[in-house]
């Protein structure tokens, strides 16, 4: 989890050597890898961002963003840019591919995500965030937000008037459970906490809300949804919610049980 909030923003080189001039951890910290990284990357087109207060450059050849821009970086900042996923705008599928954390960068070094104190991503990777929209809203989008939202467009789960189930009330629950309302949906969220129902139907405004436990509930919705999505990621039974969808509705995972275990039938008999 992070545990602070990160600020991207793109300064001038003016505002960095005045800063330089102040702190000479900041020199020894950000010049010298800045140094660094103009050598290795002049010709190329990146970025070059520090978090909350600290400085940044950027390589001349940047098109898309200026001095003093707010941007924000999903979980990849680069990749080959050739491949047929980079070409079919799949960047993140890349063999080659950068992640923003835990990822082995050009350099070598291994990048940290949120806890870096600097951040170097190619400009294709980088979104620009409008000046009036705040950081903290717009951060969720940047992760659990995509994590949820591609698949509901690969899916075409923005179909009004069309029921999904989200399964966990999580951060990717919390995000799939907008979306499908802002997509028009009529959304029933799924949880072993009793305690989710109050956030799930009246501040979300889910329609309805389920124990998953409660086979009365359960039983009483088979065959009803369109669509599922779930958020998961301890280990659960997955034919129960099987037997939910209509036929032919789609279940997508994105959360990481360690196992998934589905009856055949399920899927064969039902056109799942």
């Amino acid at each position: 989890m992070i545990k602070r909030q990160v600020e991207w923003t793109l300064v001038n080189k003016d505002e960095a050597v005045a800063a330089k001039k102040k702190s000479v951890e900041t020199r020894k910290l950000i010049f010298k890898r800045a140094e660094q990284y103009e050598r290795e990357y002049a010709e190329k087109l990146y970025v070059y961002v520090l978090v909350k207060c600290n400085l940044t450059m950027i390589s001349p050849n940047v098109q898309r963003f200026k001095v003093g821009d707010h941007v924000g970086v999903r979980t990849y900042v680069n990749s080959c840019r050739e491949c047929e996923y980079c070409n079919d705008g799949q960047a993140v599928n890349c063999a080659k591919g950068v992640f923003t954390f835990n990822g082995i960068d050009h350099d070598g070094s291994v990048t940290k995500g949120g806890y870096s104190s600097h951040i170097v991503v190619h400009e294709r990777y980088c979104y620009k965030i409008p000046v009036d929209y705040p950081l903290e809203s717009a951060a969720p989008l940047l992760c659990a937000g995509i994590t949820v939202f591609a698949p509901m467009m690969h899916h075409n789960m923005n179909q009004p008037g069309k029921s999904l189930g989200v399964i966990g009330l999580g951060g990717l629950g919390h995000m799939a459970v907008k979306f499908g309302k802002a997509f028009g949906l009529s959304v029933t969220v799924f949880s072993t906490s009793i305690s989710k129902k109050e956030e799930a139907l009246n501040l979300l405004g889910a329609e309805n809300f389920v124990i998953s436990s409660d086979h009365a509930q359960m039983k009483a919705l088979a065959k009803s949804l369109d669509f599922i999505i779930d958020t998961a990621s301890g280990d659960h039974a997955f034919d129960p919610y099987m037997s939910l969808l209509k036929i032919a509705g789609t279940y997508v995972l994105v959360g990481f049980p360690s196992e998934i275990k589905i009856s055949p039938a399920n899927l064969n008999l039902n056109l799942r």
